[in-house]
Order: structure tokens, then sequence, then C-alpha cells
């Protein structure tokens, strides 16, 4: 579905009878200097990782109320606590996620679960890599001395070990079905 349209969200809500389980997966990934981002790719990003996810979550709530399993599952990076340069307004729409997830546990004790994911060899990153002008400092950077540094920084980022998305999918379904899952999931590379 896409989280961005109400239709969309209403329309896969109206396709079930029941939800025993949600899982908030969609993301973007921005990075760059605070000092450089354009605002309107910043609120696009917390449009999705943000906005869409409390969207998404309110619309199926009447059919997990209705399930004796139900449980909200909020995708979270692992680093989200963790500042690093040229990722704050990723990190900071994911500590709001971090946030929401967790008044969204308190008010619904037991249903929410933060999965926290490190490194998953997916197509986030890839998406976001492939996009060249992304991942240029603006000529007028503050940074501009020292593009070479940060715009390599940007594409390769600390090395982390990713781990393949089919182990970390199996980990985390186990983690999500067990009879009383954790209301922390830590999966993936560094998680």
């Amino acid at each position: 579905m896409n989280v961005r349209s109400t239709e969309s969200i209403q329309s896969c809500v109206k396709s079930l009878d029941r939800s025993d389980i949600l899982v908030n997966n969609a993301g973007l990934y921005l990075l760059g200097p605070v000092s450089d981002l354009q605002l309107d790719d910043t609120r696009n990003l917390f449009e999705v990782n943000v906005f869409s996810q409390l969207a998404v979550t309110q619309a199926f709530l009447p059919l997990l109320l209705g399930s004796p399993r139900a449980m909200i599952v909020n995708n979270i990076s692992s680093g989200s606590p963790a500042a690093l340069p040229f990722q704050g307004t990723y990190k900071a729409s994911k500590a709001a996620l971090a946030m929401y997830s967790a008044s969204l546990r308190l008010e619904l004790q037991p249903f929410g679960t933060d999965l926290r994911t490190g490194m998953v060899h997916s197509n986030l990153v890839e998406n976001h890599a492939g996009r060249d002008d992304k991942l240029r400092l603006p000529a007028t950077s503050i940074y501009a001395p020292a593009a070479h540094i940060g715009e390599k920084f940007m594409r390769y980022g600390i090395a982390v070990k990713s781990e393949p998305a089919d182990v970390w999918a199996k980990g985390t379904v186990g983690d999500i079905l067990k009879k009383n899952p954790p209301p922390l999931i830590w999966r993936g590379g560094s998680a």
C-alpha cells in the first residue's frame, strides 16, 4: 500500500476481515549535514518515517482490537538513540517514531513492540546511494573544504557488517511469534 495515501490505506483495511499483527516497515533514508538539507526533503522523510506510521496504525486499530493476539510492530533503527554526523535528520525521524512507539505501548499495552533493526542488506541504502545528487555536498556547504571526506562518509558510512535480509526476517518473525514477545527486538548487523 502507499502509506502516504489515505485512500490506499483504507482500501487495504477494507480488504481484510481481521488483522493480528501490523508491521510498520515503510521508511526513507536521508543523509547530509543538517545545515545543508532541503526542508522539503526533511518534511518528506518525517511524512514517511513518522506520520504515515501513525496513519496506518490508526486505520488498522479497529481490526487489531478484535484479535486476541494483536500486535503492532514498528521498525525503528537500532541506531536511533545515537547521533552520527550527516545522519541527524534520519536519526531524528527514527527517534520520533521510537517515542511514538513507546507511548503506544503504554496506551495499548501489550500491543506494541519496537523492532530495532541494525544493518540489513536491503534496498534502503542502495536506493539512496544510487541517487548521486543526494550524496554530494552543495558548493555553499560549510563542509565544502572537506567535501571529499564528507561525501565518502555519506556513501560508505561506518563499516558495519550487514545481515542478509532472509536471516533478519526469519529471526524477526520468530521473535514476533513467541508466546510472550519482547517489547524490544534487536535484529540486524550491529544491533
